[in-house]
């Protein structure tokens, strides 16, 4: 279970920039980003069909309408923090970022809260404080002890 985040315009505006410039921008904020489109639909069934999978139709006409989804990854020593992009290379209307794992993904992400024209939110709205981090962990880890609780 991630916690959830969204970069979005300061001004409101409908975009962030292209995928070019949003990606300068993370690169000049994460030197060490890895950033990379992933596999379109038709990528995918290229590989799949190679193995002698065969697809579904229903799956393949749906794929096959798929652009690769731009990405990034910051590995972190006790989390990992995924930002997504979309699809479009022309505009980026926002970045969803999802933080998995534990330790204190804050000052990795504080950084972010100080680009010119972006603004960094939860869910609800706020901006991400150690203090929401924890109060996330603290759901996640409840969440997950109630279901092992349940399957003994």
């Amino acid at each position: 279970m991630a916690w959830e985040l969204q970069i979005r315009s300061l001004d409101g505006s409908a975009s962030l920039g292209s995928v070019a410039q949003v990606q300068a921008k993370l690169r000049g904020v994460f030197p060490k980003i890895e950033l990379f489109r992933d596999a379109s639909g038709a990528e995918k069934l290229a590989a799949m069909e190679e193995r002698g999978i065969k697809v579904p139709e229903t799956i393949r006409e749906h794929w096959l309408g798929l652009k690769g989804a731009f990405q990034g990854v910051i590995n972190g020593e006790d989390f990992t923090i995924e930002f997504h992009l979309g699809q479009d290379e022309t505009t980026v209307a926002a970045v969803g970022i999802e933080v998995r794992g534990g330790g204190d993904p804050i000052s990795v992400i504080e950084p972010l809260m100080n680009v010119e024209g972006w603004k960094v939110v939860d869910l609800q709205g706020e901006p991400p404080t150690r203090e929401s981090w924890k109060s996330f962990g603290d759901w996640r880890d409840d969440g997950i002890r109630q279901a092992e609780d349940e399957r003994v």
